[in-house]
C-alpha cells in the first residue's frame, strides 16, 4: 500500500466536514495554507504567504480556513512546543488532530522532510531557517487562547507565530495519541 493509500484510508472516516470540503490532490485535502506553483498544482510543504498573512489576519485555521473560536491548536515538535514560536498556523482542534494523524510528515515515520526544494521560476519559496529539518520523534498538539505575529531578532525576517500560554498538551506519535 503507497503512503497516499494508506492515509486516505486513515483519514476517510476522520474526516471533518470542513476539511472535506476543501480542494483535492491525488485525493488529498489541500491545506488552506499551502502555495500552488504556476502550473497550479499545490505544494504541501511550501507555506503561501499571503494566505498565511489573510488567515492570522481572519484568525482563519491554517488546514480549513474557517474561523476558529476561543481556544486555537497548535502542531509541532517538542522544540516550538517549548518555545511556542511557529511557522505553521493554529487550527481547530478536530482538523489538528486529522492533520496528525494523516499528514505524511506528522503520522508517517520513514517521512522524511525534503531539505531540497526545488524553485520553480515565477513562484517565491520561503524557508524558515529557523525550523528543524530533522523529523522529531513525537508532535505535540497544544491548546491556547491566542498568539500574536514575531519576527526573530537576527533571524531570517519571516514572521512566526507566538502562542499564549498553553492550557493543554497532548503529545502525539505516528498518527496516534500518546500518553
Amino acid at each position: 500500500m503507497t503512503a497516499t493509500n494508506r492515509i486516505q484510508a486513515v483519514a476517510a472516516p476522520h474526516m471533518p466536514p470542513r476539511i472535506a470540503a476543501l480542494p483535492r490532490h491525488r485525493g488529498l485535502p489541500v491545506p488552506a495554507m499551502v502555495q500552488y506553483d504556476i502550473h497550479g498544482v499545490p505544494d504541501f510543504k511550501v507555506i503561501d504567504m499571503a494566505k498565511w498573512t489573510a488567515l492570522v489576519r481572519s484568525r482563519g485555521c491554517g488546514i480549513c480556513g474557517a474561523k476558529m473560536g476561543a481556544r486555537v491548536w497548535f502542531v509541532a515538535g517538542p522544540k516550538s512546543i517549548e518555545a511556542r514560536i511557529f511557522t505553521d498556523l493554529p487550527m481547530h482542534e478536530d482538523c489538528a488532530e486529522f492533520a496528525l494523524r494523516t499528514c505524511p510528515f506528522l503520522a508517517l515515520p520513514r517521512f522524511r522532510y525534503i531539505q531540497a526544494l526545488v524553485k520553480v521560476e515565477g513562484v517565491q519559496i520561503n524557508v524558515n531557517e529557523h525550523v528543524s529539518t530533522q523529523r522529531p520523534d513525537r508532535f505535540g498538539l497544544a491548546r491556547s487562547s491566542g498568539y500574536r505575529v514575531v519576527v526573530i531578532e537576527g533571524g531570517s525576517g519571516i514572521p512566526m507565530l507566538q502562542a499564549a500560554p498553553f492550557s493543554e498538551v497532548q503529545w502525539w506519535r505516528e498518527g496516534q495519541r500518546v500518553a
